[in-house]
């Protein structure tokens, strides 16, 4: 099986939806999850819900390049992760080439500065944590999966390869002032703790392939 999601959360406050709608490049691939959440839980214990506020959801976001099977696999619109310019006044706490050097991840693989940049200053503008996930999967076996979290500070959690054959992902999580620090655990989950949004499994509705994107559009207008 072939799967990715390459995705922008935050939590769907007042001062965040009009600071997105007033993004020219964000607001056309930004979605609204709220309660009440009409979906088909498979079984009881995955069933989870969404901030009070909301969701925002920014998706696909990625580097579109026509020339890569993930371009083609999303069969929409993508944003390219390439189109942000530099926020030269808010520097990465975490430098990409530390978060690929120690947790083992291409460096290709992670966004631009510029994107990492552009979502730090949303966050500091908002006041509300921006959260940017990545999974790659290929033959049902995690290839890469990574979050980046700017908040009061900025937090790179990465899975790794697993100690056994079907061994629980252990999660590096990158802080600007500490050692890379290694827990076990869930990168999606640890990720959108900083929301406020508890997912009790690794189940996540929106990652389903056939979920109804356009049913949750922000402010209703298609791609």
């Amino acid at each position: 099986m072939t799967w990715y999601a390459d995705e922008i959360f935050a939590v769907a406050t007042a001062e965040v939806l009009q600071a997105i709608r007033a993004d020219a490049l964000l607001a056309p691939f930004s979605y609204l999850l709220s309660e009440p959440f009409d979906f088909a839980w498979h079984k009881p214990e995955v069933a989870h819900g969404f901030p009070k506020a909301g969701l925002l959801v920014i998706q696909p976001v990625c580097g579109a390049d026509p020339d890569e099977y993930k371009t083609s696999w999303y069969r929409e619109p993508i944003l390219d992760w390439h189109s942000f310019s530099e926020r030269s006044s808010l520097a990465l706490e975490i430098d990409p080439m530390r978060v690929s050097e120690e947790c083992s991840i291409d460096a290709e693989a992670l966004p631009p500065r510029a994107l990492l940049g552009h979502l730090k200053y949303l966050a500091r503008e908002t006041r509300t944590p921006f959260v940017f996930y990545s999974c790659a999967m290929w033959g049902g076996d995690v290839e890469a999966e990574y979050a980046w979290v700017f908040g009061e500070s900025d937090v790179a959690l990465v899975s790794l390869s697993p100690n056994s054959p079907g061994g629980p992902r252990p999660v590096a999580i990158v802080t600007p002032s500490e050692p890379t620090r290694i827990v076990t655990g869930d990168t999606l989950v640890l990720a959108l703790a900083h929301l406020s949004l508890e997912l009790p499994t690794p189940f996540f509705a929106p990652h389903t392939r056939s979920f109804p994107w356009a049913r949750y559009k922000l402010d209703g207008d298609p791609v």
